[in-house]
């Protein structure tokens, strides 16, 4: 209980623009108690966001190499048709 009345003389003393300095400072905000109970579902969810943009990268990269190799192919084919019309 003192801790907190501590807290309020803090605001108190500090204002709404110190504690918004405190809500804005990670590291404050650890200090005073404020919690983030998310902090690690938000870390795992950048990490998978990580993983997903490599991931598209490389699919973006193999969608490229395949329509190169179809325009290759399509060639080919009007080749060996043009060769088998004659």
């Amino acid at each position: 209980m003192e801790e907190i009345k501590t807290i309020i003389a803090l605001v108190q003393d500090a204002g709404f623009i110190g504690l918004l300095i405190v809500l804005a400072v990670p590291k404050l905000r650890e200090l005073f108690g404020f919690k983030n109970g998310y902090q690690p579902q938000i870390d795992a969810l950048q990490e998978h966001a990580r993983t997903s943009n490599e991931e598209v990268g490389l699919i973006q990269k193999d969608i490229v190499i395949i329509k190169t190799d179809i325009k290759e192919v399509a060639e080919n084919v009007a080749y060996l048709k043009g060769k088998l019309d004659k």
